[in-house]
């Protein structure tokens, strides 16, 4: 193993929290098994502080050096449960707020890292990734102001438009996906699931790629979308709203379904999805997605499982969710903790990230087998049940 030039160290904002010690965990093993460097007693955690003063302005503190140091950034900006004082009444931090505790970090590292890598599963203003009017392009400004201030790789998760790699080439933008952490847990929680009929479904155009790779790594034999149909006469939150989900496919009843998208925000389009879906008589409805906002709550998915409109949800723990939403009986949340811990293994020792990024061909085998084991399974238990 080549040796690394500056030793790892982990920022993990107070909105990371829940993923830092997964990470910081996972790290070390990597690190004793693979490298002959000596881990540091209390691991790779940096302990940081990113202190509010009364009128809502803020810093960020280092409380050990970072000199000659591999600094990697870990923030969750989409993590709308963190709180602070703002003139005496608290305060739920914003996307906004959290992106500015990264930049101050960087400050406060005052250039004396080796490198500088900001980690955001979710990346700040990805949604706001193109310019169709006199509008402004946001993501491509703050790729751009990082990387002025001395950042040298961004690493996120299943980005929302991979074409916003293009706004830095000279900052590289590692997209890596959950689609093996996920699919895994998918195949092996799900035993009863008959992945003969499974059929993924994309809730739009954007999101037929997503579809056709998970219909590739779980061998199902074909796919399908909804259209959105929008009103251009109108605009809410920015957008077209949504008049109706279009069903494309025409497949016979009795199948089962996976939608699978990069994120649930407000989650009407989803259970809108469902809706149509369960006309069709299904065995089971399931739903893939990285990122778990609910920016309407969660009162809406209660409502729709106990109607039987969808049989489960799987998710990861790239944002945050309170214990109250991750013990609910339709949600399963896949923990990433090990793939981010192994990117930060490559990328400060320098070895190819394109097993990452490329990995599907291990990853499908795998799955073949498991559902091979289930199919086994289910078959001796039904001979077993007959005797």
């Amino acid at each position: 193993m080549r040796s690394n030039l500056g030793e790892v160290r982990i920022i993990a904002l107070d909105n990371a929290t829940h993923l830092a010690e997964g990470v910081n965990k996972h790290l070390i093993e990597l690190m004793k098994e693979k490298t002959d460097e000596k881990v540091p007693e209390k691991g790779y955690l940096i302990s940081t502080t990113a202190p509010r003063f009364a009128n809502g302005e803020g810093k960020g503190v280092l409380n050990e050096s970072v000199g000659g140091k591999d600094i990697f950034i870990l923030s969750d900006v989409g993590n709308h449960y963190e709180e602070y004082q703002f003139f005496g009444q608290s305060r739920t931090k914003s996307p906004d707020e959290h992106f500015m505790d990264i930049i101050r970090m960087i400050g406060a590292i005052g250039g004396e890292a080796y490198r500088i890598h900001v980690i955001m599963p979710l990346l700040y203003e990805s949604r706001q990734h193109r310019r169709k009017q006199r509008e402004s392009l946001d993501c491509a400004i703050t790729l751009q102001l990082m990387h002025q201030l001395g950042v040298h790789n961004v690493i996120t998760f299943d980005i929302h438009d991979p074409e916003m790699k293009n706004a830095t080439p000279l900052c590289p933008i590692k997209n890596l996906f959950p689609t093996k952490d996920i699919l895994i847990k998918f195949v092996e929680t799900e035993v009863n699931a008959d992945f003969d009929n499974l059929i993924p479904i994309a809730p739009d155009n954007g999101a037929m790629g997503r579809a056709t790779t998970y219909a590739s790594m779980l061998g199902a034999k074909q796919i399908s979308a909804f259209y959105k149909l929008r009103d251009y006469s109108r605009v809410e939150n920015g957008l077209n709203p949504i008049k109706e989900h279009l069903y494309t496919g025409s497949e016979p009843e009795g199948m089962s379904y996976v939608v699978v998208d990069d994120m649930i925000a407000s989650g009407g389009s989803l259970i809108d999805c469902f809706k149509k879906l369960k006309e069709k008589n299904p065995k089971d409805i399931y739903a893939i997605t990285t990122f778990p906002l609910f920016t309407q709550g969660i009162e809406k998915f209660d409502k729709a499982y106990k109607e039987g409109l969808f049989t489960k949800i799987y998710t990861t723990n790239l944002t945050k969710l309170p214990t109250s939403i991750i013990e609910k009986p339709w949600l399963e949340v896949v923990d990433c903790s090990k793939s981010l811990a192994q990117a930060i293994f490559n990328i400060n020792q320098y070895e190819p990230m394109s097993p990452l990024l490329n990995g599907k061909q291990e990853t499908y085998e795998y799955l073949k087998e498991e559902i091979k084991k289930n199919k086994n399974k289910k078959s001796k238990k039904n001979q077993t049940s007959k005797l």
